[in-house]
């Protein structure tokens, strides 16, 4: 899957992959939902620019603190650019 390697490349060392945590949406939706080994979800849209997503959620994990990580269920970013997270 090509999207996942470039995925993996643009993720910073921080976010740690669980290698078989990629689930596709429906069958023609354009969003990824990206497992991390912590357990909470990071969603993309495969529409939008896959590298602005990746940064934003990198920025906005910085300012999240690592108690606060651990209790994430999911983290994206909207269609205006801005992020969400539960």
């Amino acid at each position: 899957m090509l999207i996942a390697s470039e995925i993996e490349n643009l993720l910073p060392e921080k976010i740690k992959l669980n290698r078989l945590g990629y689930l596709p949406g429906e069958p023609k939706s354009q969003i990824l939902e990206i497992i991390t080994s912590e357990k909470w979800k990071i969603i993309i849209d495969l529409n939008k620019n896959l590298k602005e997503q990746i940064g934003l959620v990198d920025l906005a994990l910085d300012n999240i603190p690592e108690y606060d990580r651990k209790n994430l269920s999911y983290i994206g970013v909207d269609a205006q650019g801005i992020i969400y997270y539960k």
